[in-house]
């Protein structure tokens, strides 16, 4: 696993919306169904894993195109279905009705360190979620739950 699978973001209810002031550990959020969603953190994980594959089949000898096809399918839908462009970030979509989480973790940057990203758009990104601080370039950076 990835150790997100319990995480706030994975509840029955979403998308996770705070009042000004309200904490988060005092609201009941329902129960953690990361079942519920198609994951940023393990659909780029998976991805990583045919790559790795695709290298011990060379190693070996062996023909690694079905690896690097696969990977290269996964690491599309990747970028198409898991990026949402109102946000300008990945993040992970309801299996049930295709809307995203709107949530921003660590897993949404998950792709730019799996090079899936393309240069420009994880610039973007970049800039716009993690050097900013209003979301991650705070006193401790990157903060995550």
């Amino acid at each position: 696993g990835t150790g997100l699978d319990d995480a706030l973001q994975w509840q029955e209810q979403f998308p996770i919306r705070l009042k000004p002031g309200e904490r988060w550990h005092k609201r009941t959020w329902g129960r953690s169904r990361p079942d519920r969603f198609h994951s940023v953190d393990i659909n780029t994980q998976l991805y990583l894993e045919m790559k790795a594959l695709a290298a011990i089949a060379r190693v070996l000898g062996k023909n690694a195109d079905v690896w690097e096809e696969r990977a290269s399918a996964l690491a599309e839908r990747i970028q198409t279905r898991l990026f949402n462009p109102e946000a300008g970030i990945y993040q992970a979509r309801s299996i049930e009705d295709g809307r995203f989480n709107e949530i921003v973790s660590l897993e949404s940057f998950l792709p730019i360190y799996a090079g899936i990203t393309p240069r420009a758009q994880a610039a973007d990104l970049c800039r716009k979620y993690l050097l900013n601080p209003d979301h991650f370039y705070t006193i401790l950076p990157f903060p995550s739950l």
